[in-house]
């Protein structure tokens, strides 16, 4: 993989020999990536011009949500497991100090 630097005239080869086959589309996949913008990518005498952005923004709010479903599942098993302690304690009493 031959990767263009955008504000310069450097090109930087990434090797892709541990290169992924996707099993949907039988073709292989390499993630290239660099610390500079990138101005292009070419992959066996195939050029793109088509970089993805950043997906930083996207990444923050797919982990925020995925800690609010943790936080609620908690949310969720911490009452019920404090509903049936309290059917179990009120169980337990005599039937003048029930009251459910």
């Amino acid at each position: 993989m031959l990767l263009q630097m955008k504000d310069s005239n450097e090109s930087v080869f990434r090797d892709t020999s541990s290169a992924g086959m996707s099993t949907s589309t039988k073709s292989f996949f390499y993630a290239g990536y660099s610390a500079e913008e990138l101005e292009s990518c070419e992959l066996n005498r195939v050029t793109t011009k088509e970089m993805e952005k950043d997906k930083s923004r996207l990444s923050y709010f797919l982990l925020l949500l995925h800690g609010l479903r943790v936080l609620f599942t908690k949310t969720l098993v911490f009452n019920v497991l404090f509903t049936i302690r309290a059917l179990l304690a009120s169980r337990s009493l005599p039937p003048q100090q029930r009251h459910l």
